[in-house]
């Protein structure tokens, strides 16, 4: 089980080093042309828009994944060729491996706006794109070039030519580089009957990335009823894990501490360090009373099944329904109880109620008994004779 958490943690390590895209702007809709003073874009303060060009609605953006359709940025040659379009106020310093991708139309094939990036305003610096290779096609293209990480990034489209162009979804993408703590799982569930703990333990694999210092520890903290431990040998209350590069991936082991009263301890153990913002694993656990006779469930919440689990019953394809039932999935369900000393009693009395849904095909409930786990012995049975409603069964065995 350790090897497959490892193994898992390695591919979702994998994926949170994917790029996430953290800024698009399509632009908004025109209702006539309109200069980019006059504009209202998608995005508002702190990104700033200004420039020659001006928005309108004809040939609205399409053919590609993800085009908006509604305005697009015009670069056209009214008033001269020369026209530009200016974003500021962009925040990528929490980001790094930008990447910006536009939707982008050329009245000539083989052409591409000019488009720089800048930190402070006045010195920019190129991207490249692959030229558009249709005339008059809307195309998503991917820069290639730096993109800083700063707090405030310009992004400048320009153009000096006979050739008019036309801009809609800009969207930049990146690794995040702030500090990060994630598990899995989020929730863990846990349960014994009074004086038979602890409960099983559960393993949560855990992961670290862009952590700060480089060099650092992770803790992992129980709440009150709960216990941690690294080797699923060893608990205690807190634990502590090491990491050299800013990063870790591991796991650790929770469980319900023993000698707790009957009762539900919904609790959070806590993982933190690395500068992360630290997380919670939700804990929910139940010490329970243990199975005797007499002995009534009406199983119709998870409370109550989960319950009857900890007391000994086991649940064999048979699921809990939201209707309020367990349901019998296919031949050969069952649901058993806990070994009960026969010896103990003259007679036993059983009862339980039992339906048919989606139609009557004959199906029955068999009550049976065993004596050695092996060979069983029927009791009686029912056969509901409609749809949907409940039969009341009752048995006695002496």
């Amino acid at each position: 089980m350790k090897h497959f958490l490892i193994l898992f943690l390695i591919t979702t390590f994998s994926c949170f080093n994917a790029q996430t895209t953290f800024f698009s702007e399509n632009m908004g809709t025109p209702t006539a042309n309109t200069a980019i003073a006059s504009h209202t874009f998608q995005n508002s303060s702190p990104i700033t828009f200004s420039g020659t060009a001006d928005v309108r609605t004809s040939t609205a953006s399409s053919g590609y994944a993800g085009a908006s359709g509604g305005g697009n940025v015009f670069f056209g040659t009214s008033g001269g060729n020369a026209k530009e379009f200016l974003i500021s106020g962009i925040n990528t310093s929490l980001y790094s491996s930008i990447t910006l991708q536009i939707g982008i139309l050329a009245t000539t094939a083989n052409n591409v706006l000019t488009i720089q990036v800048s930190e402070n305003g006045t010195d920019f610096s190129d991207l490249t794109f692959v030229t558009t290779a249709t005339a008059n096609t809307w195309t998503l293209k991917t820069s290639t070039g730096n993109i800083p990480s700063t707090t405030n990034l310009r992004i400048k489209f320009s153009k000096n030519s006979g050739v008019s162009f036309r801009l809609d979804d800009v969207k930049l993408s990146g690794v995040s580089s702030s500090p990060l703590l994630t598990a899995d799982p989020v929730t863990s569930s846990f349960s014994y009957s009074l004086n038979n703990g602890p409960s099983s333990s559960q393993s949560v694999a855990f992961l670290g990335e862009n952590l700060s210092p480089l060099i650092g520890d992770i803790t992992i903290t129980a709440p009150a009823s709960y216990e941690v431990s690294k080797n699923n040998s060893t608990f205690s209350n807190e634990i502590t894990y090491n990491y050299t590069t800013g990063e870790i991936i591991d796991e650790f082991f929770v469980r319900l501490k023993s000698g707790l009263a009957v009762g539900n301890y919904n609790e959070n153990v806590t993982i933190s360090g690395g500068g992360a913002t630290a997380i919670n694993v939700v804990l929910t656990g139940s010490v329970s009373t243990p199975f005797a006779i007499n002995y009534a469930n009406d199983l119709r919440t998870l409370v109550n099944r989960n319950l009857a689990i900890a007391q000994g019953f086991i649940f064999n394809n048979v699921n809990h329904n939201t209707g309020g039932y367990q349901q019998f999935s296919a031949t050969g369900s069952f649901i058993e109880t806990p070994s009960i000393n026969f010896a103990d009693y003259n007679l036993l009395e059983i009862k339980c109620s039992t339906a048919t849904f989606g139609g009557n095909s004959n199906q029955k409930l068999v009550v049976e008994y065993t004596t050695n786990g092996n060979d069983y012995t029927p009791i009686g049975e029912g056969l509901p004779t409609s749809s949907a409603t409940y039969l009341n069964l009752n048995f006695l065995l002496n």
